[in-house]
């Protein structure tokens, strides 16, 4: 395999975590690091680090997987658990668990007494090519997601393929989104490795490499602007549509993985992209297709496109009354800032309907 690729940051793309881990916790008293864990990650992820001198005797807390559950009382549970447990701001909190998790437990380690150390250990796709790298934190508010958080870095991201097994289907290709998004962003040649990739029958040596590839594209973008004043928002591409899809499945009880809504999202901003910035509308079916062929589809009615735009009217990217969108005038390049008008959006909405 070819060599992984070197990071701005501290992600550590290994086979052999307990390693880096056990350095890690050397550093720090013994009763002074605290583990933050899901249930799924407790029972099929939590075996795999016993290895790690002194891990079984960390103290743990455990929130139920699941989005729902990203929230204020999760939040809360942390930092009752973190108190009662004599943590202070020497401390140190490992994030073991998806997107979720490392979301949740990144933003209470953050702000309780005013921040402590963290390292986060991803166990999903998502987590490790997305969610888990880049510091950004939070929870799900008042319907709208990551509507509560801060942007703070971790430590050390380790990741790790050997969790990666422990998933389903629907979860896998969950975060494969997010790889299509950096290659169609940033890479040409990723997204063809992407494309060529066998999410039926993966091929876990060469995931490996295609994971450092990935995050190698969100750590570059992230390092030249941490706080997402100007380029990091090219990462954004499919996700204002797509958060809103994905809110609005939530609320209709029949809720989508957020790969899935980024997938869903991604087909309606190729769209804008064809409309404002000129992609070519072969380029913009055979994607769309694509992705379709892959994701399926979250069946929308004109009559749910109101909810959608309301939804993405309180998008955090957004300036005043513009929403703004990250397009692609052509595969590996990106335009931020794109203010799209209502009646845009919602042909956009009536393209994805018509596929």
């Amino acid at each position: 395999m070819n060599k992984l690729p070197e990071f701005h940051n501290s992600v550590i793309v290994t086979e052999n975590p307990e390693m880096q881990l056990g350095s890690i916790l050397s550093l720090y008293p013994k009763d002074k690091v605290f583990l933050i864990t899901e249930n799924n990650c407790e029972k099929h992820c939590l075996p795999l680090l016993t290895k790690v001198p002194g891990f079984e005797n960390i103290k743990k807390v455990v929130i139920f997987s699941g989005e729902e559950n990203k929230n204020l009382g999760s939040v809360e549970k942390i930092w009752m658990f973190l108190s009662q447990n004599g943590a202070d701001r020497k401390s140190l909190v490992l994030n073991l668990g998806g997107g979720m998790l490392t979301d949740l437990g990144s933003f209470a380690a953050s702000t309780f007494k005013r921040g402590m150390d963290f390292v986060n250990i991803p166990t999903t796709l998502l987590a490790q090519v997305d969610a888990s790298v880049g510091g950004k934190t939070g929870f799900n508010f008042n319907g709208l997601k990551n509507e509560i958080g801060i942007i703070n870095q971790p430590r050390t991201v380790l990741i790790d393929t050997r969790f990666l097994k422990t998933l389903d289907h629907q979860n896998f290709i969950s975060g494969y989104a997010e790889m299509i998004k950096h290659g169609l962003i940033q890479s040409r040649d990723h997204l063809e490795e992407v494309r060529n990739f066998d999410t039926n029958n993966p091929d876990w040596e060469a995931l490996r490499g295609m994971i450092a590839d990935s995050v190698a594209i969100k750590d570059a973008i992230v390092f030249q602007d941490p706080n997402e004043k100007g380029i990091r928002k090219a990462l954004n591409f499919g996700h204002t549509i797509g958060h809103a899809f994905e809110s609005y499945s939530y609320s209709t009880g029949k809720p989508i993985l957020h790969g899935f809504a980024v997938a869903y999202g991604m087909i309606a901003e190729l769209y804008l992209s064809h409309l404002k910035c000129n992609l070519s509308a072969k380029v913009m079916n055979e994607l769309s297709s694509w992705l379709l062929s892959i994701y399926g589809k979250f069946e929308i009615g004109e009559k749910d496109f109101d909810v959608l735009y309301n939804l993405m009217t309180h998008d955090k990217k957004n300036e005043g009354k513009k929403i703004n969108f990250t397009l692609i005038p052509r595969i590996g390049e990106v335009l931020i800032n794109q203010d799209c008008s209502r009646e845009e959006i919602l042909e956009a909405l009536k393209f994805y309907k018509r596929l």
